[in-house]
């Protein structure tokens, strides 16, 4: 620090001033020095003072010290070419801001901010050797720096240099062990999985390495261990996340725990299905199946292991076993008469009436009502469809999955208004399926009724029993209203 009369010249770390493209001394008014370390200094701030100071002591300072006068000089001459370059940057011109940052890097050369920006401009535009050559020239100022080793990964990758960039993102997590970006790019290359310990926690975020994650679970659940209903929570979660090992390993606790639990056993032979482990699936399913068997869920998915290794016959038995249980078992009925959103629509056409005869036959069965309305609706027979969901609703009323699968339907044909007269006459909505007050919001918002669907959206976002994918879809729900 030096006094020059009405100023004082604070002296910056080498690696910081070069890091925010300031001069390596700053000169602040002497009346507000006391107060710099309360609030700190902004660029704008700096800006000012070094015009103010570089006017007032011209003179003077280029004869006592030209190398901080050259300094001033090109740090005042960039900042003209900063604004344009931040605007065209923000308007995507990669182009125009790649000019205008090399232009700023030539007045100042130790500007390594805008040698960032520029390095991470030419990224963008696809420029990547050269925007390679750049991240690694500036590893000197920036290492140590989560935000540039992430980027030179991101740089890395484009290069496709995969070891570089996993030696970047593990730098920068060496500098923060909780950086973000860091952990979402590792885990984009599959060295670690992102979970939630508790699926309804935002807060129970965890990061750990793919090759360990069963391990660690186990751990976790030896020390706390839960109920067969949270194991069967958690083994959906990572069945819908595609982490069939982990789901296989909820299952399993929960069979340990409750060994003729139902559900158990569906999900665990389901996640050996989903591992591609065949063999131990069928022979498991069937394991089962001497234990419960009136179980139609078990057979039906007996069916699908069969249909995987191709055993067309078995695999027919199996869904006509299902059904002979259960006429309305919806998986085995989706397999019988195919009606899935992946489905040839000429297909769903030609097994249309071979499944209306079906229903015929079991018209007290709701799901086959529901399998049916499902078909109608790939087939686009809009009214046919809704009428099929009444008559499996007169059967199960108290069904509120059928029921939300219906109000969705109601919603995506635009009819809200008829939503919104049964929500009316629902009791206790709020503490029922979220899909129904989901689909009661969208039936707000397709009335314009725009506040009271941010209200049902803020309801069903602040429920902290629902999964925190629900929630977080519900918080989009809300922004999107918001900018409407």
């Amino acid at each position: 620090m030096a006094d020059q009369g009405e100023w004082v010249l604070i002296q910056l770390d080498e690696k910081l001033a070069k890091r925010s493209g300031m001069p390596p001394q700053v000169p602040v008014p002497k009346a507000e020095f006391e107060a710099l370390g309360d609030r700190g200094l902004t660029q704008q701030e700096v800006r000012k003072n070094v015009q103010a100071f570089a006017t007032a002591a011209a003179a003077t300072l280029r004869s006592k010290d030209p190398n901080l006068a050259k300094r001033f000089d090109a740090y005042l001459a960039k900042q003209t070419f900063w604004q344009k370059a931040e605007g065209a940057l923000a308007q995507q011109d990669m182009p125009t801001a790649i000019r205008l940052l090399r232009t700023i890097t030539q007045v100042d050369a130790d500007d390594y901010a805008a040698r960032q920006s520029l390095a991470t401009a030419l990224l963008a535009a696809q420029e990547t050797e050269e925007a390679m050559k750049l991240f690694a020239a500036m590893g000197d100022v920036w290492s140590g720096v989560p935000d540039y080793h992430v980027t030179f990964g991101q740089a890395c990758l484009a290069a496709e240099r995969r070891d570089d960039a996993l030696e970047q993102f593990v730098l920068a997590l060496e500098a923060q062990p909780d950086f973000r970006p860091a952990m979402d790019a590792l885990v984009a290359l599959g060295v670690l999985v992102r979970i939630y310990e508790d699926p309804r926690d935002a807060g129970s975020l965890v990061y750990v390495r793919q090759d360990s994650l069963i391990s660690y679970l186990e751990s976790q659940w030896d020390e706390t261990p839960l109920s067969v209903d949270e194991y069967l929570l958690r083994a959906a979660d990572h069945e819908n996340e595609g982490r069939f090992a982990a789901m296989l390993a909820a299952a399993e606790r929960a069979l340990r725990a409750a060994p003729e639990n139902p559900t158990s056993q569906l999900t665990s032979v389901r996640a050996l299905r989903l591992l591609g482990e065949l063999g131990r699936a069928t022979e498991t399913a069937r394991g089962f199946i001497e234990q419960s068997p009136t179980s139609a869920a078990l057979e039906a998915e007996l069916a699908k292991c069969l249909l995987a290794t191709n055993d067309q016959a078995g695999a027919e038995a199996a869904i006509d076993r299902a059904l002979a249980v259960d006429p309305g078992e919806l998986t085995a009925l989706g397999m019988r008469f195919p009606s899935a959103p992946d489905t040839d629509l000429e297909q769903i056409q030609q097994t249309l009436p071979a499944l209306e005869q079906y229903v015929a036959e079991h018209e007290q069965s709701a799901g086959a009502w529901r399998a049916l309305a499902r078909a109608r609706s790939r087939a686009n027979a809009e009214d046919a469809s809704l009428e099929a969901y009444l008559e499996a609703l007169e059967l199960a009323p108290q069904d509120d999955d059928l029921r939300g699968e219906y109000w969705t339907a109601l919603v995506r044909w635009g009819r809200f208004d008829a939503v919104l007269e049964q929500a009316g006459k629902q009791e206790g909505l709020p503490r029922r399926d979220w899909k129904l007050r989901w689909a009661e919001a969208e039936a707000l918002l397709g009335r314009s009724r725009g506040m009271e669907a941010r209200a049902a959206f803020m309801s069903i976002n602040a429920d902290a029993t629902l999964h925190i994918a629900v929630r977080a879809r519900a918080k989009r729900a809300l922004e999107g209203i918001q900018s409407v």
